[in-house]
């Protein structure tokens, strides 16, 4: 490899080759060297331009143009008129933390484009796991509404109670003077949203 050169096995003849060797792995090579269970004069070899890849849960905005291309993919080889997929299934998949990365997302698109009766991917064809990612995303997204909604209120009925005064609501509510400041600013430009 390093001098250009290769040999099958089983020929005596050595021969010149240009080419450019690309490797993948969902493995901490480095790791494994350092362990002793991967070769480290091969891992030297290989490793002239590392790329690291995120996992698609860190990549949501690849999520959409990959399916896209999925669904071309996949509707053109099932001979199928899938060319969309709905809001809800986009919002479910958007929400969904793909532990299988993209292999996990093209099975998901396989599976709905060979199930689909229509051109659109529905979330009815869409494997459950999914649609709970979506109710999670959701439920999360309430709670952390009303905990806001009840810390604007312990603040501000925490103001009345002090009389308007700052310092002291700030020790009553444990926060620095800053912090009061900063959720003060944030509640009143709030409030001027609604109004």
């Amino acid at each position: 490899m390093q001098e250009s050169e290769l040999r099958r096995v089983g020929d005596g003849v050595t021969r010149k080759v240009d080419i450019r060797l690309i490797a993948a792995t969902n493995k901490d090579l480095e790791a494994d060297v350092k362990r002793g269970t991967f070769r480290e004069d091969l891992f030297y070899r290989i490793n002239v331009i590392p790329i690291h890849v995120p996992p698609l849960r860190e990549r949501k905005g690849d999520i959409e143009l990959l399916t896209e291309y999925l669904v071309a993919k996949y509707s053109g080889k099932m001979r199928k008129t899938v060319t969309t997929v709905s809001k809800r299934a986009l919002a479910m998949m958007m929400n969904y933390e793909w532990p299988g990365n993209v292999r996990e997302l093209e099975n998901v698109i396989q599976r709905a484009v060979a199930l689909a009766t229509t051109d659109e991917i529905e979330p009815n064809l869409l494997p459950g796991e999914l649609s709970s990612s979506l109710n999670r995303a959701r439920h999360s997204k309430t709670k952390t509404a009303r905990l806001a909604q009840v810390e604007r209120e312990t603040i501000l009925k925490t103001l009345e109670q002090m009389q308007g005064n700052k310092k002291r609501t700030a020790e009553v509510l444990g926060i620095s003077k800053a912090t009061l400041w900063r959720k003060l600013k944030y509640i009143s430009d709030e409030s001027e949203e609604v109004h």
